[in-house]
């Protein structure tokens, strides 16, 4: 019998739920549950109130930020290397009721001021306000910092102390799942230092005693982006069919696997999923018979693990949406997660404010922790429905092996709710560390980056590793996975160095060659597999998401379009051609995509300015839709260039097969950006913003979203921001001139004008070149694939000679 068995004999009844209310203290919580779950304590919990109440006062004292906390709307803003924002689709575009001609717009235009100069500053203001105080603080202490955190340290270990007893009596109270896996999380410390930064999540303390539910109404913390998604199964209809639920994975599981590969994947399961237990995060294993027992025959229900491989790692998928645990639960929030840019945003921000106060901008450093065995170590409430069904093998057996049950604790990866209910301690962690402590630090999940200036001497990720250590909140983090505060460290996985930060006034921000091969294997794994789950195609999403979101903005969101389609799938199956070719893509990004130097402070640099234009003719008859593309591109030193020429019919060819349209003219547009780009060398683009004005609102909202449902629109999409990537360009802002003002509608009519109306626009356009379209057909007029189009593109440089 397992050790969770041995304590939890009976199923327990799921504790009355206590409502979130703003005005309830997280200590009365407590009493309150306790008057219904444990009355007999009741006295003895309300024996400490005055040390709680003097506790709190104590701690409050210390905040260094008093402003309301505001639950987030959406996800934080990245460094702005392009808008978010579509652009207003005006005629007046300058001046309201005044239409510009194109002389006018142009100069207009050249004359703009930086509009991305606004988005840099809302992004800086975008960050978390206890954040933004943080970073104040440690900027206005400067060094005397380490000793000021060092006196808040001493006051707020006499604080820990002075719970102890509380934590005593509180610990007697967790559920059999908080003891086997939370034993040393501290219940009293979570109770005082959540009140004393009224921290809206009033359940977290009471979630470490009780556990968390995973099924049916998820309680809201009132910590992340409110939603409503309720549950696709009653309570009542997920309960009668527990029975089948298990029957039919029982049954999937009990025909021993045939081939070699599915043996050795079983056997890699189960030895990891032993490695679990032996880690005393999971139990078992114990029979359906003994579960049955347990919690009563029909009360539980099973979830499927399987394993993959990625690269040397074996990662093990509980499939909670297949046995309809997900379906049965109806969420009221959902996360908002940091982004592998914190700590280039912290140090512009700190940056920032040396330079308005007149001092030296300071060096900064950052470095990484990660809790140990974090899932696994946030308890539930309902362990009859975290148990896991698997293979395990045994050569002693006849069948070579027999399905085994194990009972886990704590979360399963895949559960819906474990999301939302693992996030809401970590949160309150650095919650706590930058209100009190003044600590510049962020986390994703279970992993922390702690960015502060050198002359703050590493003590912030000191004391956030003490935070976190038993005396405090006692979920500490993993000894092995210390990564020591440097000028040169990696946060989910994109590496950001601050070595040339005061030599050349920038940062650098890169993909490590660890996360691009743990990226590659993935998608080996995907290429040749026969069937791709769902989970696989999501981890390779959100693994692309990171690599791509590091730098480029946009570059690759298109090619994820046909995965995000093969994971929604019910039943995901082969991969579709499209699916692949994209997989192959992020392959290529793994092996060629380029650091990134993000400057300090937004480039002064006067701004590229170009226009583009395309003109199509309808279908008729026979006759395939035809088009002309134009653009004039305006440099600050350089001069004016111009160029224009016919979509080639190879192209047109191409758009014909995906699906014939009477006209391509969105198609032609995004065309002719790619092409304004493409006909320049790239020592013309480096180092300077571009200001990018189209007249096709459809265009301009494929190019900055980065993506289309369309496959032709995915892949010349895809090819713009590749074009863009490979120009080292400082920033790119896209927007909306009305036709008429267009100076690009020029260029792109040119085969319609005389020689009279040449010969009067040719001196105003300047310099002609030669136009460039990207390579996307094959000899045989066929779409190329992703990967082709983008090695041609990042392999390619205009041969041509500008005067």
């Amino acid at each position: 019998m397992s050790h969770l068995a041995q304590v939890q004999l009976a199923s327990p009844p799921v504790p009355a739920a206590v409502q979130r209310t703003s005005d309830l203290p997280k200590f009365d919580r407590i009493v309150l549950w306790a008057k219904d779950n444990a009355p007999d304590e009741v006295a003895r919990i309300e024996a400490h109130r005055g040390t709680v109440d003097a506790c709190v006062r104590a701690a409050r004292k210390m905040r260094i930020w008093t402003g309301e906390y505001r639950r987030p709307q959406r996800s934080s803003m990245p460094h702005p290397f392009m808008q978010r924002e579509f652009p207003e689709i005006r005629r007046d575009k300058f001046t309201p009721g005044v239409i510009l001609d194109k002389s006018e717009f142009e100069a207009a235009a050249v004359a703009r001021p930086d509009p991305l100069q606004g988005a840099e500053a809302a992004a800086t203001a975008d960050m978390s306000p206890d954040l933004l105080a943080a970073i104040d603080f440690v900027t206005a202490c400067g060094p005397e910092i380490v000793g000021e955190r060092d006196r808040r340290m001493k006051r707020l270990r006499v604080i820990a102390n002075m719970l102890e007893p509380l934590r005593g009596v509180l610990d007697s109270l967790k559920s059999p799942c908080a003891r086997v896996i939370a034993d040393e999380y501290n219940v009293a410390w979570t109770i005082v230092a959540l009140e004393a930064i009224h921290w809206p999540d009033d359940g977290l303390a009471l979630g470490y005693i009780t556990g968390f539910p995973v099924a049916f109404d998820i309680p809201d913390s009132g910590v992340f982006r409110e939603i409503d998604e309720p549950a696709q199964t009653s309570e009542a209809e997920f309960m009668a069919s527990n029975i089948q639920m298990n029957r039919s994975i029982k049954q999937s599981l009990s025909k021993p696997p045939s081939s070699e590969e599915d043996k050795e994947r079983a056997e890699m399961c189960w030895k990891r999923t032993q490695e679990e237990i032996d880690a005393g995060v999971v139990f078992g294993p114990v029979s359906g018979a003994q579960l049955d027992r347990k919690y009563g025959r029909g009360k539980w229900r099973a979830i499927k693990r399987s394993a993959i491989v990625q690269g040397e790692k074996v990662r093990c998928i509980d499939d909670a949406k297949r046995n309809g645990l997900n379906k049965a639960t109806h969420m009221h929030e959902t996360i908002v997660c940091s982004r592998s840019d914190f700590p280039a945003k912290v140090a512009k921000s700190f940056a920032a404010r040396a330079a308005a106060a007149g001092m030296p901008i300071p060096m900064i450093e950052h470095g990484l922790d990660d809790l140990f065995a974090a899932y696994r170590r946030a308890p539930t409430s309902q362990p009859q429905f975290t148990i896991v069904a698997l293979w395990r093998p045994d050569p002693t057996l006849e069948a070579g092996g027999e399905v085994a049950y194990v009972e886990v604790p704590g979360h399963n990866f895949g559960l819906l709710a474990a999301v939302v209910n693992f996030n809401r301690a970590p949160g309150a962690f650095i919650a706590v560390a930058r209100q009190l402590l003044g600590v510049v630090a962020e986390h994703y999940f279970d992993d922390f980056d702690t960015c502060e200036p050198t002359f703050a001497k590493k003590t912030g990720q000191k004391h956030l590793v003490e935070l976190c250590s038993p005396t405090f909140f006692g979920f500490a983090f993993a000894d092995e996975k210390h990564e020591e505060m440097d000028e040169s460290n990696v946060y989910l996985g994109v590496l950001t160095d601050f070595s040339t930060m005061l030599s050349e006034g920038s940062i650098i921000v890169g993909i490590t060659q660890k996360r691009r091969k743990k990226l590659r294997d993935l998608a080996d794994t995907a290429l040749t597999a026969q069937v791709v789950p769902g989970a696989i195609m999501q981890s390779i999403i959100g693994k692309a998401r990171f690599v791509l979101s590091a730098a480029f903005s946009s570059l690759g969101k298109a090619c994820l379009q046909p995965l995000q389609q093969h994971a929604a799938q019910r039943d995901p199956g082969p991969l579709s051609e499209w699916a692949r070719d994209s997989i192959e893509f992020v392959k290529l990004l793994c092996d060629i995509m380029p650091d990134c130097r993000i400057p300090i402070f937004r480039s002064e640099a006067a701004p590229i300015i170009i226009f583009t234009d395309a003109e199509g003719k309808k279908r008729k008859g026979n006759r395939a839709p035809s088009g002309h593309i134009g653009f004039k591109v305006i440099h600050p030193t350089r001069g004016s260039f111009w160029s224009c020429a016919p979509v080639p019919a190879s192209i047109v060819s191409l758009l014909d097969e995906v699906r014939k349209r009477d006209t391509y003219i969105g198609q032609f547009e995004v065309i002719a950006a790619i092409s304004a780009f493409l006909s320049l060398p790239s020592e013309f683009f480096e180092g300077r913003p571009v200001q990018l004005w189209i007249d096709n609102s459809g265009a301009i909202g494929c190019l900055i979203k980065g993506y289309s449902g369309k496959a032709d629109c995915a892949k010349l999409v895809n090819a713009f921001h590749f074009v863009v990537a490979t120009k080292g360009i400082a920033s790119l802002y896209i927007d909306y001139v009305p036709t008429d003002s267009n100076i690009a509608d020029v260029p792109s009519r040119w085969h319609e004008m005389s020689e009279a109306e040449r010969a009067e626009w040719a001196p105003r356009l300047g310099q002609f070149v030669e136009p460039r379209f990207p390579a996307v057909a094959d000899d045989q007029g066929r779409w190329l694939s992703y990967t082709s189009i983008a090695r041609s593109l990042w392999d390619s440089d205009t041969p041509y000679m500008i005067q």
